[in-house]
């Protein structure tokens, strides 16, 4: 499953001068100045070729090395290596999260109606399943159909990672009676008719197992319904880090 990279720092690096530099810990209540060794010879490869770290004003910047350890600018290498970096200076948060392609469109972008029970979210909390933090998607509950229309041959595919998970609270310690999977179905509309082009079933899974992959090509269509079946209220279904695809 492709899982969306996130770093917590307990520090940043704040200041390289004279070889010392602070180390503000979100732990720690003080501060610790501490050595550490510039080693402007240290060249950093990107896929075998040489990265050049600058700073925001284009300042070059040069690995340190503290006990025998390498660290580099979080920032500059996130952004050369396609990453968006950010940083919450109140929560001592420095936030990796992968770059959009451009032209695709995430969900939680989406402008039209997507429909049912459907709670879009950029919010990882509420898509922390499956040992991952999506960095967005939608949590789908029960039987629910979302509705699509985009100009025709804007999207060539839907990509998205799918956990199915199920908590009924009626049936701890009892043999579930209920289905052990859900099936995804989508119907391009045409003049005002469904026509299924995709079906797949997808497992009902524990939160800390891995999801699956659901990809739904999209080639050539413009009004696209997309239904989730088989699912009562107490399922609910994550599509993480979901896109629709140029």
């Amino acid at each position: 499953m492709k899982r969306k990279r996130k770093l917590i720092l307990s520090s940043a690096l704040a200041m390289i001068a004279l070889g010392i530099f602070t180390v503000v810990g979100s732990a720690a209540p003080t501060q610790e100045a501490i050595q550490a060794f510039k080693d402007s010879k240290m060249k950093v490869f990107k896929d075998g070729t040489s990265i050049s770290l600058r700073d925001q004003n284009g300042r070059y910047l040069s690995p340190i090395v503290y006990n025998g350890v390498t660290y580099v600018p979080v920032r500059a290498v996130g952004e050369v290596t396609g990453l968006n970096v950010s940083y919450d200076e109140q929560q001592k948060i420095v936030h990796l999260n992968t770059k959009q392609p451009e032209g695709d469109l995430r969900l939680v972008d989406y402008k039209g109606r997507t429909g049912g029970n459907v709670l879009l979210s950029l919010v990882d909390d509420d898509l922390n399943v499956a040992d991952t933090d999506f960095s967005h998607g939608a949590i789908v509950k029960g039987n629910t159909k979302l509705s699509f229309t985009f100009p025709e041959g804007a999207y060539r595919s839907f990509e998205s990672d799918i956990v199915v998970l199920r908590d009924d609270p009626n049936s701890k310690g009892k043999k579930s009676s209920s289905k052990k999977s859900i099936t995804i179905r989508a119907f391009e509309v045409v003049n005002g008719k469904e026509i299924s082009f995709y079906t797949d079933t997808f497992k009902v899974m524990k939160t800390s197992s891995g999801g699956e992959r659901l990809s739904i090509q999209l080639d050539g269509k413009k009004d696209v319904r997309i239904a989730i079946e088989g699912a009562d209220g107490y399922t609910k279904v994550i599509l993480g880090n979901a896109y629709f695809k140029k």
